[in-house]
Order: C-alpha cells, then structure tokens, then sequence
C-alpha cells in the first residue's frame, strides 16, 4: 500500500531563516517501511511547494496520506494541505498527527469539512501501524485501535490513550533516506552553520510548565533512548550524510545524569568530530552536572537554550516552571565560564507583565545571556495556560497563524496587546543595540559574530525598512488556487496541469 508522510507546505520562521526536517518524519518512515511503501515530502523544501505536492498525489494516488502538525501556526497550512489532497484523489485516506492536533482533535476534525479522515492523537507509530493495515485490509471499524480521533456520522470519536512505547531503543534508526539530506535550504542560519539537522534523543517531560503543548501531549512523563542509540545517529548524520552540526530537540536533553555521562563517554570513545550541538536544558541539571560542562563543552555542546521566562519570580510561580531565577542566574555562569554559550528564553505578555517586569527582562538578558531572547506568551489550546486565559475572557486573537511567539495573544493586566508587542521589539533594541555591531565584527568565537551579524542583518531588514524576509520558494495557498484560475473543478479534473504543460511548451518555443 503506497503511504505519503508529509510536511505541508508553509512558511518558514523568518527569526530563523531556515528549516529542518521534522523529525516525526523519519521516525514514522522508519517504523512504517517494512510493510508499506512510503514516501516522505518535506513540502517546504520543495522547488514549488504546492504544486509539487498536488502532482505527487496525482501521478502516484497514494492510498493514504499522513501529515504532520508541528506547530499551530501552520494548522491551516494542514487543513489546506488535505483539501488538496481529497481534490485530486478522493478516496485518499488523509491522517494527521502531532503535538497540537494531539491536543485539539474534535476541531481539526470539524474544521476540515471532511478532508481529514483520522488524527492520531500522541505517540504515533503504533496507532499508525494499526490504523494503515485496517484500511489495507479494508475495514470500516476503527473503534479498538487505541489513540484515533475520527467523526463517524458527525459524532465524535476518541478511542482511548494508548499506552507509550517503554523501550524508545526499540524503534528503528530514523530514515533519513526519505529526504533530499544536501537540500540547501536545510539549516539554521540564525544559530547555527549549515548542514544541520534535527535529532530527537528523548519524548516528553515530566514537569508542568502550564502554557507547554509537549508536557500536556506526552501527560508529564519523560523516556529517553540510551546515549549509544543517541550517538549512533549522530555519527550517521557525520558520517554519511556530511552534517556538521545538530540541533536537539529534547525539551531537556541534560534530565538523565547516567546518560549524560554515557552519552560523553561515548562521543569520546568515537572521536566523533562535531563542534557544534545545540541543546534545551533546564538550569537545575546545569547545576547539577557542572563537574561535566568541560565535557560536554569538549564533545560539541556549543550552546544551551534555557526556558528563563521572567527575571520575576512572581511570574515564573505562575507558570509553574520548576526552578527560580537565582537558579537560572548559577546556570548562566557557569555555562559562560565553561565557554557555552547561553541563549536566555524569556516570554513577555503574561497577565502579571508590567513595565516593571519587562524593564528587569532587559536587566537579566543584558548581563548574562549571549543570546537573550524574547518571545510573547501564547494561550496554546489543551494548556492549562489556555484554559485561565480562556476563562479571564483574555484570548483576543483566534488566528492560529498568530501563535508564533513574536504576534501578542493577550494583554497583561497593565499593558494593551499593541504596547506588548512595541516592546517586546524595543527589548531587542535596547538589549543588542551597538554592542550587536560590535560583537558581530570583533568578538573573538565566531559563533558570537556569525549569530550578531545575521542578528543585524535581521533586525535592520525586519524592523528598520520593514521588509520581514520570506522564503523564496514561499506561496500561499490561496496565491496558488489564484495561479492560473485553480479551482476545486481544475485541479480535480487535472485541467490546471494541462495548463501548465501548454505553457511550458509556449515558453520553450
């Protein structure tokens, strides 16, 4: 049975100016391939990313195709992304998974009109294995296969969680043979050199922060896959697929000290050669293994993303983030003593947030963080954030393409949503300002100065001459029905592709 996995096309972060693979891709792929034909498309990466798609689907008719969510910004992009799909092959089977629609099935459901036929709600692999082979085998109930949200007869339906996969070790290496690995436009200039790529070691987390999709979506656990399994794929990515650098995507990846250890002894023992690893930590576990920073200095941690939130404890109780700012503070120094760069995440927008509390962001960024950064407070749907937001009639904003972190949701108590986001802007200006040119010329790592000038380079294109930067291949999905008088008529019937070929052939001549 032939199997698309996609990632639908959509924008890229321009804060970013890059992208990569999402890594529910290869996982899924990897799981699936030995007993179904599968195809992976990472849409985004595509020459021409919706018409790629639309004539994928019509030369191949895929049986089912399944797509992932992985933010829900771009949950429109998926109810677009099935629309087309059913255009051109109705009887495609079109599931979603991820994080969001984990979270919010019964509306994907009903807001895609019956293009989307199942969500796989949470851990994917098994539910999906079980769902593809009931419709290879043609049945029409799907009410025993654990962890699937559908609509049957405009009800809805929910089969139950199922149980998580205890041994991630027994799950396949990720096939990344799915994907064109030398697309140039892999990569995260913003942080990183080229070549990167995403690699998940663990899934979930087990604390509570309340506006956190992935804490609700994994209900508070953590399980890890050993620091072997670990450095197997990243001396895969080194080795064969030339990748020079590696972004984490653990929501902690330092949690398990054992395998921290293990994972140093391993890199080590390999001699891999990697300069450039980039990790989510909570602070606590920096404190904790400072004995081992050197070390993973050593085998190619470069840089440590920590959730700050707020240089306030008030608001850090608030979202029950599980350590204080004296704590981010000790692991802010030893990081910088170590020589790992420290890229302070802080939110700005709670209901608590004052001029007072962004003014002491400002103070805290300035001082400790290379690479402080802010992003708004966001009522993610499924959260407990969402539901006190919801419930205090906060939510102002229900444009999901606006839950980006840079678009203000909600007011504070003090402050108006437009004076949240001037000044989550003003924190950039006023916190890089001149020394974002002086490091981007003279500081001594070069990591400092390739992220200040692209830095600069962003802040002037952004907020100077107002031209945000969009991806050169980017085309909405609206643009493209538009292209060429595209309706549901032409691309069923496959008129708009006859189209095309005329005027290739026209312009050829």
């Amino acid at each position: 049975m032939k199997v698309f996995l996609i990632d639908p096309p959509h924008k890229i972060w321009s804060e970013m100016r890059g992208w990569v693979p999402a890594p529910a891709l290869t996982a899924l792929g990897a799981y699936l391939e030995k007993d179904f034909d599968i195809r992976v498309l990472d849409c985004s990466v595509m020459e021409h990313p919706w018409r790629d798609l639309e004539e994928a689907v019509r030369e191949e008719k895929p049986e089912v195709v399944g797509i992932t969510t992985i933010a829900l910004m771009f949950y429109y992009d998926t109810l677009n992304a099935a629309k087309l799909i059913k255009m051109v092959s109705p009887k495609t089977k079109v599931i979603v998974g991820g994080p969001d629609p984990s979270l919010i099935p019964e509306e994907f459901l009903r807001d895609a009109k019956g293009d989307i036929d199942f969500i796989v709600v949470g851990e994917g692999e098994i539910t999906a294995y079980e769902l593809l082979k009931a419709i290879e085998r043609k049945e029409k109930d799907f009410s025993k296969i654990k962890g699937l949200a559908y609509l049957e007869n405009d009800k809805y339906v929910y089969t139950g969680d199922r149980e998580f996969i205890k041994d991630l070790d027994s799950l396949p290496m990720p096939a990344y043979h799915f994907l064109p690995m030398d697309n140039p436009m892999y990569g995260i200039p913003a942080f990183m050199p080229p070549h990167t790529v995403t690699i998940c070691t663990s899934r979930g987390c087990p604390y509570r922060c309340t506006f956190c999709t992935q804490t609700v979506m994994w209900r508070h656990t953590w399980r890890g896959r050993s620091a072997k399994k670990v450095v197997d794929e990243i001396e895969l990515l080194v080795t064969k697929y030339k990748k020079r650098a590696i972004l984490v995507g653990d929501n902690d990846f330092l949690i398990n000290r054992k395998r921290n250890i293990e994972f140093c002894d391993e890199m080590e023992k390999r001699k891999i050669k990697i300069d450039h690893i980039w990790v989510q930590a909570n602070p606590a576990h920096i404190i904790r293994d400072k004995n081992l920073l050197t070390r993973f200095k050593k085998v190619g941690i470069f840089m440590t993303l920590l959730g700050t939130e707020s240089a306030t404890q008030k608001i850090v109780d608030k979202y029950h983030k599980p350590m204080g700012v004296e704590q981010n503070i000790e692991a802010f120094k030893l990081l910088r003593k170590n020589k790992i760069l420290v890229l302070a995440s802080m939110m700005i927008g709670g209901e608590y947030e004052t001029i007072e509390t962004i003014n002491e962001m400002a103070r805290l960024g300035r001082k400790y963080g290379d690479f402080p950064t802010w992003a708004h407070a966001t009522p993610f749907p499924g959260t407990p954030y969402y539901e006190e937001c919801k419930k205090k009639g906060l939510i102002e904003v229900t444009d999901y393409r606006k839950y980006d972190w840079a678009s203000a949701i909600t007011p504070s108590r003090t402050l108006s949503r437009e004076e949240l986001e001037k000044l989550r802007i003003g924190l950039f200006q006023r916190v890089y300002g001149l020394r974002l040119f002086v490091k981007a010329f003279f500081s001594p790592n070069p990591n400092i100065r390739r992220y200040e000038r692209f830095a600069a380079n962003e802040w002037l294109a952004r907020q100077i001459f107002k031209r945000p930067w969009v991806a050169p291949n980017y085309q909405s999905f609206e643009d493209y029905m538009k292209e060429h008088g595209a309706t549901p008529h032409t691309i069923a019937s496959g008129e708009l592709r006859g189209r095309r070929n005329n005027t290739k052939q026209k312009n050829a001549k």
